[in-house]
């Protein structure tokens, strides 16, 4: 877990925006794989920290009002070269695109079921509680 005290250490750029669009979700999952990436041995622990602050400062620059929010990988990928040099693209072994955008499309969707002023709060909390995976509140 020497992985997670490293790349803590920017404390991964808390969001500051109540905004949880694809930007949001990009960040989130660059965090995620900075972590299990480097955990798993696929990018060198020696560079991980320097793409764990460049994660963080894209995401720090984003949230600041009129801040580059992009909502694709292909627009968010240059930023974080721009904050974390070319090696950063490592980040991305074992991961494209379309799974990225379809992951963020359904937390989006989750956050919007999971807020859904139909369901109320009893339903909301129902379905933390049980912690249905995605493809049980969308149907397959």
């Amino acid at each position: 877990m020497m992985a997670i005290a490293i790349l803590a250490l920017p404390v991964m750029a808390q969001q500051k925006s109540d905004t949880r669009d694809e930007f949001f979700w990009l960040g989130q999952i660059n965090k995620a794989t900075a972590v299990i990436n480097t955990d798993e041995g696929l990018l060198d622990k020696a560079i991980a920290p320097r793409i764990a602050a460049g994660v963080a400062r894209v995401i720090e620059e984003g949230s600041r009002p009129g801040g580059e929010r992009p909502s694709t990988v292909i627009t968010f990928e240059p930023l974080l070269i721009k904050a974390a040099g070319p090696e950063v693209t490592l980040l991305h072994a074992g991961r494209s695109s379309q799974d990225m955008h379809a992951t963020y499309r359904a937390a989006i969707l989750r956050d919007g079921v999971l807020g859904s002023t139909r369901m109320g709060r009893r339903g909301e909390k129902m379905i933390r509680k049980a912690n249905l995976p995605l493809f049980y509140l969308l149907g397959s």
